[in-house]
């Protein structure tokens, strides 16, 4: 489960948030997901941040996301 928004602004006041960003997380559940279906989560998201659309990068803007072991695993078995 991720921090709260208000501990997460405090933590990083020049991070922007995006504006759907919740005060806590409303999609954790107790319950983990398939390797299937986190595949699929996983090649969405990538595909999402590489498709050829260059708007996720003006204004010198960055992507950053944040996984643990296993989705860092996923990630590469998705990829090749």
């Amino acid at each position: 489960m991720r921090r709260t928004y208000t501990d997460l602004q405090n933590d990083f006041p020049s991070f922007s948030f995006e504006k759907t960003f919740t005060e806590e997380d409303e999609l954790w559940t107790p319950i983990r997901e398939s390797d299937t279906h986190l595949d699929i989560r996983v090649r969405d998201v990538l595909d999402r941040v590489f498709e050829s659309d260059d708007s996720l990068c003006k204004y010198g803007s960055c992507i950053g996301f944040f996984e643990d072991d296993s989705e860092l695993e996923d990630c590469l078995v998705v990829a090749l």
